[in-house]
């Protein structure tokens, strides 16, 4: 499930949108600020001109937080704050490591805040647009689509970026499926619009107590082999199954449809073009997917991960 920091739900009984002081309830504008979100990468991607710039990283954090005006596209500050010693306290992520047979939890530094964080952004949306642009006049290069939405979310959510206070795995994981979604035959040409991959991890963090939840929460444990590896071949594996997984669900229900009689023939075309991606996409987890269970679960440190 999606979740908010502790300092957002804090700052809920404080959000004044409109002037008017209310108190939100913090799963329902988590709800909403997703569903929003996802409604607006969908108009986004429609139009094919739309930038993949810091606006639109902006646009979609701004959804998200709709709730908290003050939050929306603010970047993580510079850290003044000085502990006993009198240094600098550094920002910081949480993530569990294995011990045992239990989960314990970590923190490692994020990279400053400040001028470095906005000169980081700046570079990160220069790369994203760029790339986005190339895969848009390849549009049956699923595979190459695949490679730059995974790169794209893990630079977002690893701790060298990491750019916002709250909100940074769901913006990647929006991120994600916007660059899925810009080749897409059913949007590009039935003005169709299906998300490529699921947004909600299974667990939140808090959930996350045992070697067994890190092994059944693949998209975590995905991202966690990334981060280790600096391979992103496992998270790119995961994407592709879900991806595959979401075709064949459109697949049978437009299967069923085709038995009836006078099917368009445009419909037989679409089926077609869903059967043939689908195998691409199995081809390539089928190919690269042995490697993926192995480096996921058999590797030294085997539930280390950063969130």
């Amino acid at each position: 499930m999606e979740t908010l920091t502790p300092q957002i739900r804090e700052q809920l009984r404080y959000a004044i949108p409109g002037g008017e002081r209310k108190v939100f309830d913090a799963e329902e504008v988590t709800r909403k600020g997703t569903q929003d979100a996802v409604e607006f990468i969908e108009s986004a991607v429609q139009n094919r001109n739309t930038p993949f710039d810091r606006d639109l990283i902006n646009g979609i954090h701004g959804e998200l937080f709709y709730f908290l005006p003050e939050a929306i596209g603010r970047l993580r500050p510079e850290n003044t704050a000085l502990d006993e010693n009198g240094e600098p306290i550094k920002d910081q992520i949480g993530y569990g490591k294995n011990e045992g047979d239990r989960i314990v939890q970590k923190w490692i530094p994020l990279t400053p805040g400040g001028k470095n964080l906005e000169e980081r952004m700046k570079i990160y949306s220069s790369w994203l647009n760029t790339e986005v642009e190339r895969i848009k006049h390849v549009p049956d290069n699923l595979i190459d689509g695949l490679h730059t939405a995974c790169e794209a979310h893990y630079i977002f959510t690893s701790p060298e970026f990491h750019p916002f206070v709250d909100g940074n795995g769901r913006v990647a994981r929006l991120l994600l499926n916007s660059i899925l979604m810009l080749n897409a035959h059913e949007l590009m040409y039935y003005g169709i619009k299906i998300l490529p991959v699921p947004l909600l991890r299974q667990k939140s963090q808090k959930n996350i107590a045992s070697i067994d939840d890190w092994k059944e929460d693949s998209y975590l444990a995905a991202l966690r082999v990334a981060n280790e590896t600096n391979d992103l071949t496992q998270l790119e594996v995961l994407i592709a199954e879900k991806w595959s997984g979401n075709i064949a669900q459109m697949l049978n229900q437009m299967e069923q449809l085709q038995s009836r009689p006078r099917v368009r023939t445009a419909d037989k075309n679409l089926i077609a073009i869903f059967h043939k991606r689908k195998d691409i996409l199995d081809e390539f987890v089928q190919e690269h997917g042995t490697q993926y269970w192995q480096k996921c679960y058999s590797t030294t440190n085997a539930c280390d991960k950063v969130i």
